[in-house]
């Protein structure tokens, strides 16, 4: 085995260890909040990626009549996913009116490979002004440790409030 990286949201990784001794195989994690093992038989298991991290995997065999125990480890680092989030396009208010939620989509979106979905904390924000005119929306607080983000460039609007004139007939 060599030391390996993958992405958060990758597939599962099949284990199939072989060897002449007879004797079964353990698998473990050294973080399993970061890596989780499922053996699926005797001699193989399964690694899910669960969050970014490094972990230490280790695969050992006991001795049996004819060989000797046997214990190999090697390191898995899981690197944040890539994932674009992109404004929605028609982001405005009208002058005097509140901020609206900066609504967004992401890509990828929806479920990964490891069962995990595309999920943030946080929201999007946009530089500070009140004046009618065009903000960059920012990345504000929207977060999640097994992402790494790229916000795409939308403007938010605040647009100018229209008005009303009206004069009252006097006399004099």
């Amino acid at each position: 085995l060599s030391d390996t990286i993958i992405t958060f949201g990758d597939s599962d990784i099949l284990l199939t260890p072989t060897s002449s001794n007879t004797a079964d195989y353990t698998f473990t994690s050294s973080d399993s909040s970061v890596a989780s093992i499922t053996t699926t038989s005797t001699n193989t298991a399964e690694i899910r990626n669960l969050k970014v991290g490094t972990v230490t995997i280790t695969i050992a065999q006991g001795a049996d009549a004819n060989y000797q125990a046997k214990t190999v480890t090697y390191t898995l680092r899981v690197n944040p996913l890539g994932v674009t989030v992109t404004p929605a396009s028609t982001q405005s208010k009208t002058y005097g009116e509140l901020d609206t939620t900066i609504g967004y989509t992401t890509s990828p979106n929806g479920a990964l490979s490891n069962s995990s979905t595309v999920t943030f904390t946080g929201t999007l924000s946009r530089t500070s002004g009140t004046d009618a005119g065009t903000y960059s929306i920012t990345i504000g607080t929207l977060t999640n440790t097994n992402y790494a983000l790229t916000l795409t460039e939308v403007d938010y609007t605040i647009n100018k409030r229209p008005i009303t004139i009206s004069a009252e007939a006097k006399t004099k």
